[in-house]
C-alpha cells in the first residue's frame, strides 16, 4: 500500500495541478481575453490560445516524467531495471481511473439521454476517456524511454 501511495500520489497531485491550471486558464481566456476584446473567440486567436495550453501541458508533462523517473522510480529501485519498469506501468494506472470515470459518464450519458439535457457532458466524457487512456499509454512508454536514458547515463558515467 505504501508503495502505491508513493507511486500514485505524485500523479494525482500533478493531474490536480493541471486541472486547476486548466480552470484558471479557461477563466483567464473568458474573462480577460475575450471580454476585453483582445482576441475574438471566433478567430484564429482562439486556436492559438488552445495551442498555447497544449504546449504548456506538453512541457509540464515532459518535465514531470523526467522528474518522476529520476526521483521516484530510480530512487525506489536503483539497481533493478525490471522493477522500475513494472513500477512505471503501475504508476500509469493513476491515469486509468479518471479514464474509467469518464467512460462510465459517457456510457451513462448515452443511455440516459432524455433529449431535454445538453449533450456537452457526453462530449466532455468522450474526450476525457480518450485523453486519459492516451495519457496512460504515452506515460508508460515515455517513462520507459526515460528509464532507458537513465541506464545509459549511469553506464557512461
Amino acid at each position: 500500500m505504501r508503495q502505491l501511495v508513493r507511486l500514485w500520489l505524485p500523479h494525482l497531485l500533478f493531474v490536480t495541478g493541471c486541472a486547476v491550471f486548466f480552470f484558471v486558464y479557461l477563466e483567464l481566456m473568458i474573462s480577460v481575453v475575450w471580454r476585453w476584446g483582445i482576441i475574438n473567440p471566433s478567430t484564429i486567436g482562439s486556436l492559438i490560445m488552445w495551442g498555447a495550453l497544449l504546449i504548456a501541458y506538453f512541457i509540464a508533462g515532459r518535465w514531470y516524467i523526467r522528474w518522476y523517473a529520476r526521483r521516484v522510480l530510480y530512487a525506489m529501485y536503483p539497481n533493478n531495471r525490471r522493477k522500475q519498469v513494472k513500477a512505471a506501468w503501475m504508476g500509469g494506472w493513476a491515469f486509468i481511473f479518471p479514464a474509467l470515470v469518464c467512460l462510465a459518464a459517457w456510457i451513462w450519458g448515452n443511455v440516459h439521454d432524455r433529449g431535454d439535457m445538453s449533450n456537452g457532458y457526453v462530449v466532455f466524457a468522450a474526450i476525457g476517456t480518450v485523453a486519459f487512456f492516451f495519457a496512460a499509454t504515452v506515460y508508460g512508454l515515455w517513462v520507459r524511454a526515460e528509464l532507458i536514458g537513465i541506464d545509459k547515463t549511469k553506464m557512461d558515467g
